[in-house]
């Protein structure tokens, strides 16, 4: 890490920069949450550019802070919870409620020295550009989103845990916030609002088809946080009957997810299940507010969309609360291999009038062979996590359902999900898989990256066999 960001600050920028070479494909950049692949061991970094544009004026001390939130997330609001900091150590801490891990930092040192030696390689002086230029400087985090080693209190248990155990999905929301002092980031600010954050917010879950309808059903975790102040609720239930939740037309203000749904087939079934919110509210708030809804009642915590061009779904919590979902996707039989569908999930606050975060969910149509290991190792780590979430956690009801779900899906494109144990690893045991689904074939979805990453994994670890690595733009006025 510290001689390819050495090199990348020394280099001028071309073609040929060590930066450019990295694969910025959504297959190419994606992250990988097991620690093994075919038995080599497998390390996630991100790397992210800052530019600086100042005609004679340097800016010193300029830090860099790397967190995820531990799944897709939509609340991308710079709070205290979610974006804490030790001021005495300048380092990012880790953003948690009373039973939940909600973002955790990462460094471009060792987890455990991090706070005896700093974030060296992330605290850099950036020198003025002069008129007409500017100056570029790299920062890097190693993601150890699949380490195995105790590091992190689960405020659910107190009990010490991995990185990985807290990791809430297949693919997590990065932001990295740069930290300068005469030029704080203010409270409520967004990546699309503040030049000092950036994000990458993308999750890939592929699709087979043809095949059972497990095989075609696409699942994620998402997190939100609602921002309806409770001085400003929307309605209130006069009665017992919550369909006669009564409008208050000056105080419309809850948050609401707008679903774009980029070219989902109509006929394709779409569920959102949210345990902390109630079905029949927000039903009754959708009515209210839209008057003739594209959602329904499937049961107490969870709905259906409608697919068209965008979805609205409101969110009718009467305090800022903290919500952890699942999407699923049942795609139709009539989608093909080769296809890709972008949907967008974005959290609007009425109250605020904006967006104040957005993931993606990209799913492209493949052949199952080319899902069947990267599912069933995924299955494997799931069930590893799994034993760990408490009951009391926001998480528990619907991680469970996430595990059925994916393990659903195993068994759809042709593997035994109950062979497949937990497993920090990814470890598949044999019988899990077809015997023609040779030992040769097992990483073919990650030869792509390995393919991609070989021109500069001599600047980074030349021992590693898979290098997965996360692209960040950010910009810093000056």
């Amino acid at each position: 890490m510290s001689t390819f960001l050495g090199q990348s600050d020394s280099t001028a920028d071309s073609a040929g920069h060590p930066f450019r070479l990295i694969p910025t494909g959504q297959q190419a950049s994606r992250l990988e949450i097991s620690n093994q692949v075919g038995g080599d061991p497998v390390y996630n970094f991100a790397i992210a550019r800052v530019h600086y544009k100042s005609v004679s004026t340097p800016a010193n001390n300029v830090r860099l802070f790397f967190r995820a939130f531990t799944t897709a997330a939509t609340s991308m609001e710079y709070r205290p919870d979610t974006y804490p900091w030790d001021t005495a150590t300048n380092l990012p801490t880790v953003g948690a409620n009373a039973t939940d891990v909600l973002t955790i930092p990462f460094f471009s040192v060792p987890r455990s020295g991090v706070t005896a030696l700093g974030d060296t390689e992330n605290v850099k002086n950036l020198p003025a550009s002069g008129a007409g230029g500017e100056t570029l400087r790299y920062f890097g985090a190693w993601l150890d989103i699949n380490s195995t080693t105790p590091a992190i209190t689960d405020p659910a248990d107190g009990t010490l845990k991995s990185v990985q155990n807290l990791i809430r999905g297949k693919h997590q929301c990065l932001i990295a916030e740069i930290r300068f002092g005469p030029d704080p980031i203010p409270v409520g600010a967004t990546p699309a609002s503040n030049e000092n954050l950036s994000q990458r917010n993308l999750a890939i879950v592929e699709s087979d088809n043809p095949g059972p309808e497990d095989a075609h059903t696409v699942t994620h975790t998402f997190e939100f946080k609602t921002t309806l102040e409770r001085s400003k609720r929307e309605f209130v239930a006069t009665t017992a009957h919550l369909e006669q939740f009564h409008l208050r037309p000056v105080e419309a203000a809850f948050d609401e997810l707008m679903i774009v749904w980029g070219g989902v087939p109509e006929d394709a079934k779409a569920t959102l299940y949210l345990p902390a919110l109630r079905a029949d509210d927000i039903i009754a708030a959708a009515s209210l507010r839209y008057g003739q809804s594209r959602i329904e009642k499937v049961d107490d915590h969870t709905i259906r969309c409608q697919i068209g061009d965008i979805t609205y779904v409101p969110l009718p919590a009467l305090s800022p609360t903290q919500v952890a979902g699942l999407l699923t996707i049942v795609l139709p039989k009539t989608v093909e291999i080769g296809e890709h569908f972008r949907v967008i999930v974005r959290q609007y606050s009425r109250s605020q009038d904006r967006i104040i975060g957005t993931f993606q969910l990209t799913i492209p149509v493949r052949d199952a062979d080319e899902i069947l290991l990267s599912e069933a190792r995924l299955l494997a780590v799931l069930k590893s996590i799994a034993r760990g979430i408490r009951p009391n956690s926001l998480w528990f009801p619907v991680f469970t359902r996430y595990l059925d779900t994916v393990s659903g899906r195993v068994g759809g494109v042709g593997g035994d999900p109950n062979l497949i144990g937990p497993s920090p690893t990814g470890s598949v045991p044999d019988g899990a898989l077809p015997d023609d689904l040779r030992d040769s074939d097992r990483d073919k979805c990650c030869e792509e990256v390995v393919r991609s990453m070989r021109g500069i994994m001599w600047l980074l670890a030349p021992t590693l066999l898979v290098l997965l690595v996360l692209l960040l733009i950010l910009i810093l006025g000056g």
